[in-house]
Parts: C-alpha cells; sequence; structure tokens
C-alpha cells in the first residue's frame, strides 16, 4: 500500500507551524515573524492534503476545500478594501458593510468545511489502513475548532459591547477602564488558545505515531511472508 507516514507528518509540522505562528503573532516584536510562520504552516498544510487526495474522497473534497477557501479570502479582502476607502471618504453604505459581514460569516463556513473534510478524512483512514487509534478521537480537532471560533465570537462581542458602551458613557476613566478591561482579554484569549492548541496537537501527534506503528507492522509482515 501507498506509504502515507510522509504526509502525516508534513500536517502536524505544518499546524505546529500555524500554532506556534499565532502565539508569536501577539508579540509585537515578532509578529512579522509569526505571520511567516503561519503562512508556511498553510503552505504546508495545503501539500499535505494534496499528497493525501486520493487516499480517499474527504481529503479530495479537503483539498477544494482549500481554494473555496483561499477564493473566498481573496473576495473578503478586496471588499474590506472597498469599504475602508468609503469610511476615509465618508460614504460607507450600509450595504456594503452587510456584504463584508456575509462574507466573514462565509469564510468561518469554508474553514468548517476544510476542517471538518480533513479530519473526518484522517478518520476515514484510520478504518480503512487499520490504524490502531481511538474512533472518533481524531474528530475532537474538528470540535475544537468549533470552541475556538465560539469563544472568539463571544470575546469579540464582548469587545464590541465594551467599545459601545465606553463610547456612550465617556470619560477619560471610563476609557482607561475600558483598555485595562481589554488588555486582560487579550491574555485571557491568548492562554485559552495555547491549551485549545495544545490539545489539537497532542491529538494529531499520537495520530502521527499511530500511522508510524500501521507502517512499520505492515513492512514487518511483508517481509515476514518474503522469508
Amino acid at each position: 500500500m501507498r506509504k502515507i507516514y510522509s504526509a502525516v507528518k508534513l500536517f502536524f509540522i505544518a499546524i505546529s507551524l500555524a500554532a506556534i505562528g499565532s502565539v508569536v503573532s501577539n508579540i509585537d516584536s515578532l509578529s512579522a515573524i509569526g505571520g511567516l510562520m503561519s503562512l508556511a504552516g498553510g503552505v504546508m498544510t495545503i501539500v499535505s492534503l494534496y499528497q493525501l487526495r486520493y487516499e480517499n474522497q474527504r481529503f479530495a473534497k479537503a483539498v477544494r476545500a482549500v481554494w473555496l477557501y483561499i477564493g473566498t479570502a481573496v473576495v473578503v479582502v478586496v471588499a474590506l478594501v472597498a469599504m475602508l476607502v468609503q469610511i476615509a471618504t465618508g460614504d460607507v453604505g450600509i450595504l456594503m458593510m452587510v456584504i463584508v459581514a456575509a462574507l466573514c460569516i462565509l469564510m468561518l463556513v469554508m474553514v468548517l468545511r476544510l476542517q471538518y473534510f480533513t479530519y473526518s478524512g484522517f478518520e476515514e483512514m484510520r478504518e480503512t489502513r487499520g490504524i490502531d487509534y481511538p474512533p472518533r478521537r481524531i474528530m475532537w480537532c474538528f470540535y475544537l475548532t468549533i470552541l475556538s471560533m465560539v469563544i472568539t465570537f463571544v470575546s469579540v462581542t464582548g469587545i464590541v459591547a465594551m467599545l459601545v458602551g465606553g463610547a456612550l458613557n465617556g470619560g477619560e476613566a471610563a476609557i482607561y477602564e475600558m483598555l485595562a478591561t481589554l488588555e486582560l482579554v487579550s491574555d485571557v484569549m491568548l492562554v485559552v488558545g495555547v491549551v485549545i492548541e495544545a490539545i489539537h496537537l497532542w491529538l494529531m501527534f499520537t495520530y502521527m505515531q499511530a500511522v508510524r506503528a500501521a507502517e512499520e507492522n505492515e513492512a514487518r509482515e511483508r517481509w515476514d511472508s518474503m522469508q
């Protein structure tokens, strides 16, 4: 059978780079390096999925979902630039804001599709390859993505409500209190994100080890049958 360990290992390295890059990006002096690490992780993820595309239909759909996500991201960037231009000229309309919001929601849907096809592909591969890994455990990587999105949405909603409240209340004291609260929320979000990514990486690392063990057992059995 075709070897898959190298592709799975590349995927693990890719998500590790992306996770470390997202943390490093929160450090002002290293934000550029963090961005480059995340970009490199994204490219490596695409390459690894491309190598796995013939393993099952879910991986093939994940590759297509990647290109749909990239196309949507380009459209979102163009729409954001157009909205910023309208804001600068003082002529921003509600329609443009609705379009940008809808495109951002579409991007989140694309991310969920990509994550689902990727990890359900790993789950299907576990069955077809006879990999010694607990059933459905790898799908927790997908569930963690949903959890992370929910936490981010709640946090952003709270921050927006706080900003609106601070603007309405006014006063220098209220502004300083709001800034201190925002910094605390940012720190808490960073810790929560690190914990979620650590669990994610652990799940993928143990899966990768199971894949390697399965390939080694297969090679050993093939060698024994030849003797």
